[in-house]
């Protein structure tokens, strides 16, 4: 039985590693967003749409990997509360 538990413990630990991998992405993401800005060749309106629609994707890919990432950090418990015998 401890060795179910301890996997349910090592999945929990890397769910926490991926968060991190990916807020890590998201701030080198938003890093090379400011860069691209700053050096980008277009002015104006086209740079603020380009870069909205950019912001955009990426806020819904964060979304997409939060809402999965929900799912599992819910769904946890309940296998552990099952496996104890509950």
């Amino acid at each position: 039985m401890s060795n179910l538990i301890r996997k349910k413990y090592n999945e929990m630990k890397n769910s926490k590693n991926l968060s991190f991998i990916i807020g890590s992405l998201v701030v080198g993401t938003l890093t090379g967003a400011a860069l691209g800005i700053l050096f980008a060749p277009r002015k104006g309106r086209k740079t603020r749409n380009r870069l909205a629609r950019r912001v955009h994707k990426i806020a819904q890919g964060i979304k997409r990997k939060m809402n999965a990432e929900e799912r599992v950090l819910i769904d946890q418990p309940e296998e552990l509360y099952d496996f104890a015998g509950g």
